[in-house]
């Protein structure tokens, strides 16, 4: 019987994981600046990235206009609008909440 919490799933989620987190620190980024920065392979990066567009987390912006040779780097963003957070605070006397994006902006607040 395999123990829970190892295999390839728990693998993928936690680079899934790591990819959000970097694209949310770096805002625009290319898969293989992800790649290299997770220290992760270019096919792993990629899969992730192609499950996130089919997902509508995130979209590309075009390709980044280089004068070296080779492939250019296609530009990736975060849709942070996508993704969002809710917060409740409740007091004897009132009621707060606040919705934000991923990027922690906020979206929608109420007392």
């Amino acid at each position: 019987m395999k123990a829970a919490g190892k295999g390839p799933a728990v693998l993928r989620l936690n680079n899934i994981k790591r990819v959000m987190t970097q694209l949310r620190t770096t805002r625009i980024t290319s898969r293989q600046d992800l790649a290299l920065a997770l220290d992760l392979s270019k096919n792993t990066v990629s899969l992730i990235i192609d499950d996130l567009l089919a997902q509508g987390l995130i979209h590309e912006l075009g390709p980044v206009s280089v004068a070296a040779a080779g492939r250019p780097k296609i530009e990736i963003e975060l849709r942070a609008g996508q993704l969002k957070s809710a917060g409740i605070m409740v007091e004897r006397q009132a009621i707060h909440w606040r919705v934000c994006d991923y990027f922690s902006r906020v979206v929608a607040e109420q007392t």
